[in-house]
């Protein structure tokens, strides 16, 4: 019987341990290997911008590269000449399917 308390102490003891180093690491919300690997492909802010302002009408406000989960993303702000705030995605692949 006080094997199995010694165990069970034991294996709560761990869980807190764990589970507090769990809320202090703020990592990254993406695998930090996935934008190093396909950094080499991806095309510049400068020229996700210049695809943003091509295809929609306005004054860019900010351009973010972000990972969701299928590909690498520049999150663009415009706005439009009627005074709305409007984000588009830009493939930050585009060099690869020859849309730039």
């Amino acid at each position: 019987m006080i094997p199995k308390i010694k165990i069970l102490l034991l294996m709560a003891g761990l869980m807190l341990s764990t589970s507090g180093f769990a809320q202090q690491y703020s990592g990254p919300k993406h695998w930090p290997g996935m934008m190093v690997l396909a950094e080499q492909d991806l095309i510049s802010k400068e020229q996700a911008i210049a695809i943003a302002k091509r295809r929609h009408q306005g004054k860019v406000l900010s351009a973010d590269l972000e990972q969701n989960k299928n590909a690498p993303a520049y999150r663009v702000k415009l706005l439009t000449d009627k005074g709305r705030v409007k984000t588009v995605r830009i493939n930050a692949r585009e060099k690869s399917r020859g849309k730039n």
